[in-house]
């Protein structure tokens, strides 16, 4: 992760996509910047792997005023329960702890949807 002050170059960051479970219910909390971010730990698919860990994702949430990110983010991990499966766009990873387990950290989260919400929105095909 960069350090304090520092921004992550994303033109220099691996770009990373990921689908997978939500392994607890998404969870907000504020950064020790004031910012507001949804807290996402991801499953892999890849059962049984020793390399397979949990990845730890955190979407900032922007709006005007805190209060109104900070209920925006509410609202967004009401519909993120443990068990639903999501699709995270992200650039960077490193290896890290949540809780003290072994996780694959993004350093940079631009993007989450739920795979629902995608599949829904795919265009039918006329044959």
């Amino acid at each position: 992760m960069p350090a304090a002050g520092q921004v992550l170059d994303l033109s220099q960051a691996l770009k990373v996509a990921v689908q997978g479970p939500l392994l607890a219910t998404a969870t907000v909390r504020q950064r020790a910047s004031g910012e507001v971010v949804i807290d996402l730990v991801i499953g892999q698919l890849v059962e049984h792997h020793p390399e397979a860990r949990p990845l730890h994702a955190s979407l900032a949430v922007h709006a005007p005023t805190f209060a109104s990110a900070f209920a925006k983010a509410q609202a967004k991990a009401a519909q993120l329960p443990a068990g639903t499966v999501v699709v995270v766009v992200g650039h960077g990873l490193e290896a890290g702890t949540r809780h003290g387990l072994p996780v694959f950290r993004f350093l940079h989260t631009a993007k989450l949807s739920r795979l629902a919400d995608i599949t829904q929105q795919e265009p039918t095909h006329a044959h």
